[in-house]
């Protein structure tokens, strides 16, 4: 598992990492992606669909043209909070603002994201259009935004790593 992976490694400590994931998994209910009928991946991925249609036009159009779905497109970045497409510390970054904001730190990533790139992506095709929406395209507006708070507008130099959760 990504996320249980995320946490040892920045953790280090088994019991901490165990009351994270319960807090991930039933506070945030996030355990719903991984479940069978994926409820929670649906919803997220239809508040992408509408959002990409209302406000993203062109950017759905050339998605539809290419027979790319929405799902198709970005589930993997909800199903491991981003973690396998960057390097650990963003990736851990992107973990904390989940912690703190839910699912809508994740979306408000996406948009500011397509928001950057939806020109870039309208000019690729096939192969290259899904390894640039997986992995490629977090790399680069992290690169070019001075990290991944300027992808959720918050400002870096206030920020302190959270402190992991106790049991009971």
């Amino acid at each position: 598992n990504y996320i249980a992976g995320m946490l040892l490694m920045h953790i280090q400590d088994e019991e901490k990492v165990f009351w994270c994931i319960l807090y991930i998994m039933n506070r945030k209910n996030w355990r719903c992606i991984y479940k069978s009928n994926m409820t929670k991946l649906m919803e997220l991925l239809d508040t992408v669909d509408q959002k990409l249609k209302k406000d993203y036009k062109a950017l759905y159009q050339h998605l539809d043209e290419n027979d790319f779905t929405v799902g198709a497109s970005f589930s993997p970045l909800f199903i491991t909070l981003y973690i396998y497409q960057m390097e650990h510390e963003a990736a851990m970054r992107i973990m904390e603002f989940f912690i703190l904001d839910g699912e809508q730190a994740l979306l408000k990533v996406l948009y500011k994201m397509i928001d950057l790139k939806s020109a870039k992506i309208c000019t690729l095709e096939e192969i290259e259009l899904i390894m640039y929406l997986r992995t490629n395209m977090i790399n680069e507006c992290i690169a070019e935004n001075g990290g991944v708070a300027a992808l959720l507008d918050y400002d870096e130099d206030s920020m302190e790593p959270l402190e992991t959760p106790t049991g009971p």
